[in-house]
């Protein structure tokens, strides 16, 4: 760390990247203004920020260099051999029949559809599984030209008749609300007249009256065009919406100014009578738990529906009656439902269970708050007795109460699902239900109001299986519907290597995907199979396994390899493996990463002049601070939509709730953490080149959306200006090709209609598979547009 008032100097890598077999010249990279002057002093260590001017999306200097950036870019694409091929071959397989999981609302079953290209999946409802005529029920690809509005989220009333559906645009995490009234004989859906604005992180959650729901808003964006801002999402609030009623006239029934940074998801109880709200601080699985009695606590208005008009938070003479069940972030908290013979609660937690138990209690012991005064309660959850103790290795992932004395149990076995049906009384397992391999319970339907119930199962060679339990009283899970894909899955297999991390020795699960039978000489230089190693690491989140259309065609394309690296950060093994790669202790994250990288090249599977690492949003940190810190092991690193300003993220929109993955840079001792592998800052020139090439970095293609209002674009556009100054401009010893990606139109990654799916992803793959020399294998039948064969003619000319 530097001295008091010295500007901080990054260690440099001891060995650069190898030379990939596309070139840049560093000179021709775009004029960059550096601005010398923008330095910040955080904790007496002196911090130059040359491109904070690149901050300001709406700025003609932005726009001016976004547009050069993409137009260098697209020179490099558009000098790809097979990128055309490779197109065509993701358009065919991409083009097939697509079905979301079934689910029953009222009397009718519901999912979605995708005839393969639509940009957008359409809704149909069935008022029976018999039923030969599905209806359309909302069709989104019509509420714009370009399919850039999806249809994000969808809520329905306790009895059906009603549903609110949230939709977004142009990948925007702003929510535009909508209600629809449902004729459940005919299935018909009428749109009324509410519609609710400036809603963002929200729940939908009806109350058993049917009357209205509950969901969160902020206060409206700076800019007209909603996502291109930057402003911090601060003071969330819970509001209630009557049906029919202006959103103007809907009550605030919860903020909380003093915390600003604190989020509010909210439930509904099973019998009706409790709000539940789940309080958050940011991302760490931790939360309060407060709720309300809506049966004994809210009053009525003149039509039957609640009424929180007195106790509006900005208006009311009175304030929430709030029961503070749990008033701590010591544990995660979540409703699983309640036994209606003893009025318990059942919870999940990680209380002292970091693979997470559920206990149960008597809820109805805890006092109203008209007595209480919101105070904590004297009987606590945190004494209450287990249901379900914790697995001694497995992770309980979710529980889901049926009908009956029924539920669900999920759990993650070293990162593969595993299903449980269970007495809901006393947690006792009923029957293990089989699962066909390697996979994920990717989806589940069902609830307390029926008996059936519908699981998927999908795998990195399984593009889905729908599996329905008609009773659980006989629980043999049926075949219900299988998608069709256009070529052979079984031709390829998935193993689980568990690689040493190299500091400590953790065991860090990977799966390897690739052709049948396939062997490995990539010790060999002159072998050109390329290796896409793929990771995240963070956020509590697993990398199960799920089918991609993107990994089949780099297998099929390049008789590649894919490679999924499950990280500490995650959720594989509980909390305590999310902690160990959190806050001071990120690094492990990498050197996780690093080790299978290095597990590759050891095994012969793969050499640093055919691996690609790729990750998206927080993987894609992961694959800058790797590029930082490890170019020698790596030819390409595709960063998609990353986070790269390690210092500055949390004054943006939502980055505020990632201090508890990452450390508060307001705070010293975290800043120190950070600053050691934020990507921005520690972009330098490594001390030695490898053998044929200069000091340099992997080949490298950063993503970013216009709208991205998650990740926003400007840590792209900072980290690609310093990368571009440092390794091309200022030193000009890179000639592997620096280069970024910025969609117009497209946000975080949700919504994201199909077109620009198969474009990006085509010109990152076909870059990729370019810079590493990758020769093209597949000999199936190929179609390609006139268009495209036209674009491949000026790009050869």
């Amino acid at each position: 760390m530097a001295s008091f008032g010295d500007a901080y100097i990054p260690t440099p890598a001891q060995k650069g990247a190898p030379q990939g077999k596309l070139i840049a010249d560093p000179t021709l990279f775009p004029a960059i203004r550096r601005d010398e002057e923008v330095i910040d002093v955080l904790h007496g260590v002196n911090i130059p920020d040359p491109y904070r001017w690149l901050e300001d999306p709406d700025s003609e200097e932005t726009k001016s260099f976004v547009d050069a950036q993409n137009a260098l870019s697209t020179s490099f694409f558009d000098q790809c051999q097979t990128r055309s091929k490779f197109k065509s071959l993701f358009e065919q397989l991409y083009n097939y029949e697509r079905y979301g999981l079934v689910f029953r609302k009222g009397n009718r079953y519901y999912y979605s559809h995708n005839t393969g290209l639509q940009a957008q999946n359409v809704i149909y409802t069935l008022n029976s599984l018999e039923d030969p005529e599905p209806k359309l029920f909302i069709d989104p690809n019509t509420l714009s030209e370009d399919g850039t509005v999806a249809l994000m989220q969808y809520a329905f009333s306790d009895d059906g008749n009603y549903v609110a559906m949230a939709t977004s645009s142009g990948g925007s995490d702003w929510r535009t609300v909508t209600v629809s009234k449902i004729n459940q004989e005919t299935g018909e859906r009428t749109e009324l007249a509410d519609v609710l604005q400036h809603v963002k992180f929200t729940s939908l959650s009806w109350t058993h009256d049917n009357l209205g729901f509950f969901y969160n808003s902020y206060t409206p964006p700076s800019t007209t065009d909603a996502g291109t801002e930057t402003d911090k999402n601060q003071n969330q609030q819970l509001r209630y919406h009557i049906v029919g009623q202006d959103q103007s006239k809907d009550a605030t029934v919860l903020a909380i100014p003093e915390q600003p940074d604190w989020m509010i998801g909210s439930s509904i109880s099973h019998d009706g009578k409790h709000l539940i709200l789940s309080v958050s601080a940011g991302c760490e699985p931790t939360n309060r738990l407060w709720i309300v009695n809506l049966e004994k606590d809210i009053p009525r208005n003149s039509d039957s529906a609640l009424d929180f008009s007195k106790l509006d938070f900005h208006t009311g003479s009175a304030r929430l009656p709030l029961v503070k069940v749990i008033d701590n972030f010591n544990a995660s908290w979540d409703y699983i439902g309640s036994n209606e013979d003893t009025g318990e609660w059942v919870l999940q937690t990680n209380l002292n269970a970091p693979r997470y138990k559920l206990v149960h209690g008597a809820i109805a012991t805890i006092a109203s708050s008209s007595s209480s005064s919101s105070s904590s309660s004297e009987i606590s959850p945190e004494s209450w007795a287990e249901l379900i103790p914790e697995h001694p290795k497995d992770v309980l992932q979710w529980a889901s109460r049926l009908k009956g004395d029924f539920m669900v149990c999920c759990y993650m076995k070293d990162v593969k699902s595993s299903l449980q049906l269970r007495k809901f009384s006393t947690g006792e397992i009923i029957k293990e239900l089989q699962l066909p391999g390697i996979g994920s319970v990717g989806g589940f339907s069902g609830s307390r109001k029926f008996s059936e119930f519908f699981f998927s199962f999908t795998g990195f060679t399984e593009p889905g299986a729908q599996y329905r339990v008609e009773d659980p009283e006989n629980p043999t899970p049926v075949l219900f519907r299988r998608v069709s894909v256009k070529f052979q899955p079984e031709e390829f297999e998935t193993k689980q290597v568990f690689v040493p991390s190299k500091n400590d020795g953790t065991l860090v699960p990977m799966f390897l995907i690739h052709r049948n039978g396939k062997e490995f000489t990539n010790g060999d230089q002159k072998d050109t199979s390329p290796v896409l190693l793929y990771g995240y690491g963070g956020f509590n989140i697993s990398l199960e396994p799920s089918f991609s259309i993107s990994r089949m065609c780099w297998l099929l394309a390049y008789d590649g390899v894919m490679a999924i690296a499950n990280l500490r950060g995650g959720g594989e093994y509980g909390t305590t493996w999310r902690d160990d790669g959190s806050r001071s202790k990120k690094q492990n994250v990498f050197d996780d990463f690093i080790s299978c990288a290095e597990y590759l090249h050891d095994q012969k599977i793969s050499n640093p002049s055919t691996l690609a690492i790729q990750g998206g949003s927080n993987g894609g940190l992961l694959v800058a601070a790797c590029i930082n810190q490890r170019p020698d092991l790596f030819q390409v690193g595709l960063a998609q939509v990353g986070v790269l300003d390690g210092l500055r993220f949390k004054r943006f929109t939502i980055g505020h709730a990632w201090c508890n993955d990452y450390g508060d840079v307001d705070i010293e001792d975290e800043f120190e953490w950070i600053l050691k592998w934020s990507p921005l800052h520690n972009v330098t020139v490594p001390v030695q080149g490898t053998e044929g090439s200069t000091k340099q970095y992997p080949a490298i293609l950063l993503t970013t959306g216009s709208h991205d209002d998650r990740v926003v674009p400007l840590h792209t556009h900072k980290f690609l200006a310093q990368l571009q100054y440092v390794l091309g401009n200022g030193s000009g010893l890179q000639s592997n090709p620096l280069l970024a990606r910025v969609e117009v139109r497209a946000g975080h990654g949700a919504g994201k209609p199909t077109k620009k799916i198969i474009e990006e992803t085509s010109d990152m793959l076909s870059f990729t598979a370019e810079v590493i020399g990758a020769e093209w294998k597949y000999n199936g039948p190929l179609k390609i547009c006139e268009e495209e064969e036209e674009d491949a003619g000026k790009a050869a000319a």
